[in-house]
């Protein structure tokens, strides 16, 4: 699924969430997916597993947000690379979502 940041600002009051636009472009787009099976590996090589990832539709290598809790699961050592640039944001380098 793939929302504008006006979409975004309007769900998070209809959760009732209060939020403001503070210069943010409104018409950027984020993609939700389903996370990886291999999951987000973050900087400390720990694998994270969530339901949700989102990511910059048009920098999708620039990183990704898992989104949720986390879910304990095995998972394999090759997960996505993770460069914190936010809390738990990751790369894809090069994975295909």
């Amino acid at each position: 699924m793939t929302l504008t940041t006006e979409e975004i600002f309007d769900l998070a009051k209809f959760a009732g969430l209060q939020v403001g636009k503070l210069g943010v472009e409104m018409e950027t787009e984020l993609t939700v997916v389903e996370c990886p099976a291999e999951g987000v590996l973050q900087d400390d090589k720990s694998v994270l597993h969530t339901v949700h990832i989102a990511y910059y539709s048009e920098y999708p290598d620039e990183g990704v947000q898992p989104l949720g809790k986390e879910i304990k699961q095995n998972a394999p050592a090759d997960g996505l690379r993770s460069n914190t640039v936010r809390r738990d944001v990751g790369t894809l380098e090069g994975k295909q979502l």
